[in-house]
């Protein structure tokens, strides 16, 4: 009996561990790119104790998606600047033509960032002014099946933890 109490204890700890070390290995693997994120209003800025924002995938505006949005992508490519080049295509193209691709279905994943609520002023604060600069990213690993994993939200080049590290004198 005593067995089996261990083990019964054992297992949801050791699933635990092992999805953690699956998502690791995940955004360890994947490609890493910076996008930029838009949209946060400051009257409704955090939710509980994440940030809630759009990302900017800055594909031209009135250029369709396709028509199937089930096969559909968006093409990431190196343009040597910060942020790709972007453009919806399908799946199947988009695989062997571009840099790495994103799945239309993980096109909405990328919209919230913990934020631990003593910090959500400070937050607000920093996001507010990298509004005005255009300066706030989102930096994602990108798996070579098309879905995205947040790393971290960047103001210019330091990670927003930073800054708020910073300024809590830590």
């Amino acid at each position: 009996m005593n067995k089996r109490v261990m083990f019964a204890v054992a297992l949801p700890v050791l699933v635990l561990c092992l999805l953690i070390v699956r998502a690791e290995v995940s955004v360890n693997q994947g490609e890493s790119w910076q996008l930029r994120i838009a949209g946060y209003d400051p009257r409704d800025l955090l939710r509980g104790h994440y940030l809630r924002f759009q990302v900017d995938y800055g594909i031209p505006e009135g250029e369709q998606r396709c028509e199937d949005s089930r096969t559909c992508c968006i093409c990431l490519e190196d343009s040597g600047a910060r942020i790709p080049a972007t453009s919806w295509q399908q799946c199947t193209t988009a695989k062997t033509e571009c840099d790495s691709i994103i799945r239309a279905e993980f096109e909405h994943s990328l919209n919230r960032f913990y934020i631990p609520e003593e910090q959500a002023s400070r937050a607000e604060a920093l996001l507010l002014e990298a509004q005005v600069n255009e300066n706030a990213f989102l930096q994602v690993s990108v798996s070579e099946s098309g879905k995205p994993v947040i790393k971290d939200l960047m103001i210019g080049d330091v990670p927003l933890e930073s800054l708020l590290n910073e300024g809590d004198g830590k």
